[in-house]
């Protein structure tokens, strides 16, 4: 399989992680706001909504930023790429990104690529010589075949 059809499944399973995380973590949230009596239009109800709505929305944008600015930064590979054997590297090291170029990626993975589920990246990926993103474009990475690095 190919290096652009393994970043399609790796995408789906990330896609899969991330909405599993993040349900994970916004539980105790949906259960305050379903708790809550909105509809009686007690200030102190809808305050406590609004709260926790702009709460479980940080959570969200945390979640998804966590999970690819920690694991593709340090490690250069998100689980689902872990899966299909591949992983990001720094065009010009060789190495993993690192958080701020991982950051940077997945605000232009939100903005660009998940609105689309996806398909604006994918399209970039086939019209591009280097097979890449917006997001590997502006930060100098690759999507290669992982290959075993010597632990030092």
């Amino acid at each position: 399989m190919s290096v652009t059809w393994r970043r399609v499944v790796a995408f789906a399973v990330d896609n899969v992680m991330v909405l599993a995380l993040i349900l994970l973590v916004l539980a105790p949230f949906a259960l305050l706001l379903v708790s809550l009596d909105l509809a009686s239009y007690d200030s102190a109800a809808i305050l406590m909504g609004l709260v926790g709505t702009l709460v479980a929305l940080a959570l969200v944008f945390g979640v998804f930023f966590g999970y690819y600015t920690l694991l593709k930064g340090y490690r250069g590979q998100t689980l689902g790429k872990m899966l299909t054997g591949i992983e990001v590297i720094l065009e010009d090291t060789g190495q993993a990104p690192g958080p701020k170029a991982a950051a940077r990626q997945a605000l232009l993975l939100m903005l660009a690529d998940a609105q689309f589920f996806g398909v604006v990246g994918f399209i970039s990926i086939l019209a591009t010589e280097k097979r890449q993103r917006l997001g590997d474009m502006v930060v100098g990475t690759l999507v290669v075949r992982s290959v075993r690095r010597n632990p030092r």
